[in-house]
């Protein structure tokens, strides 16, 4: 069975709270020193002085424990290279405190959108390298390491495309767990439509597909989807889609017509576009009416977020070019 889960517990936390259910929270780090997110370096430094002090374990009242954890932050807080640890930090943190959730089914889960894209900040590093690293890595290195890396994404998409022929239904019933790497229009349909996208990584499990994608796509035929992009347009043309999409910067259009009976859509953006009489707000997003009561959250499915930029929620009649008939709701403030 497959389920949305929130990827942070319920509940308030306060600022300085040492335990490592908040250090897991974005921006707990800072929050565990008692800095904003700003701080600078020098600021850093101090709070991290003041703390090692007080939880140093060979002081009386001291916590081993919680002293480990400061070691932690500030060996993440303190890295300030260009592809350091705090740049690191500071972009998951952005990311996981506006998109939630995630998809799970037995004993799998697919990847949240920040670890997404920080692997592929992490991955472009090599082509990126600073001066002084050049010695070690000449451009010859660089260009074999991306060969392989090509060569790798290659033989996974002929294995997975032969296996997919093999046994179509079986795969289409696996969660796509999906990466948009381009910046153009993605268009995610039925399987009437014909997949069409250039993959650069691929690999297959039992219960999901992980896949990262580029250029102008069509993602055809999944009854399950955890899709990510950081720029896009994406288009959901698929009814009966249930799951997860994500885009950081760019639009999502969704269909929504009588195939989608009893799919609960949940939408957030700073912008939304829907019919005015069928959706309300709820807990920070935007919910069918007919779903905005009761447990609405814990039926089947398509939760849509965008960071910046709008959603589009509309009938499989209405051109996705033309929002007559449909409401802004935005900015809405979330």
């Amino acid at each position: 069975m497959t389920s949305i889960v929130p990827v942070h517990p319920e509940g308030d936390w306060k600022s300085g709270a040492a335990d490592a259910e908040e250090l897991q929270r974005p921006w707990g780090y800072y929050a565990f020193l008692g800095v904003p997110t700003d701080a600078t370096h020098e600021r850093i430094e101090q709070a991290y002085r003041r703390l090692a002090k007080k939880l140093h374990p060979d002081r009386k009242g001291g916590d081993s424990s919680r002293f480990s954890m400061l070691q932690t932050v500030a060996d993440t807080l303190l890295d300030e290279e260009p592809y350091g640890e705090r740049r690191q930090y500071d972009l998951r943190s952005s990311l996981d405190e506006y998109f939630d959730g995630f998809l799970e089914a037995g004993g799998e889960r697919t990847s949240r959108i920040s670890e997404m894209i920080v692997e592929n900040f992490q991955r472009q590093r090599p082509a990126d390298i600073e001066q002084e690293d050049a010695a070690e890595e000449p451009m010859d290195v660089i260009e074999e390491y991306q060969r392989q890396l090509y060569e790798q994404a290659t033989h996974e998409a002929s294995r997975f495309f032969r296996s997919f022929a093999s046994d179509p239904q079986g795969h289409q019933y696996k969660i796509l767990d999906a990466l948009y790497e381009g910046s153009g229009r993605v268009v995610i349909g039925p399987s009437a439509l014909k997949n069409a996208a250039v993959f650069t990584r691929l690999h297959e499990g039992e219960h999901m597909i992980r896949m990262s994608i580029g250029g102008d796509a069509h993602v055809a035929g999944w009854k399950q989807m955890h899709f990510k992009a950081e720029n896009g347009r994406v288009i959901v043309a698929d009814t009966a889609l249930r799951g997860i999409v994500h885009v950081v910067s760019g639009s999502i259009t969704v269909y929504d017509g009588p195939a989608s009976k009893g799919r609960v859509i949940r939408a957030k953006a700073p912008m939304i576009y829907a019919p005015e009489d069928e959706f309300a707000e709820r807990a920070g997003c935007y919910v069918q009416k007919e779903f905005a009561k009761g447990r609405w959250w814990r039926k089947h499915s398509l939760d849509l977020a965008v960071k910046d930029g709008k959603i589009a929620i509309e009938s499989p009649k209405t051109s996705i070019y033309s929002h007559s008939g449909l409401r802004g709701y935005g900015p809405a403030g979330f």
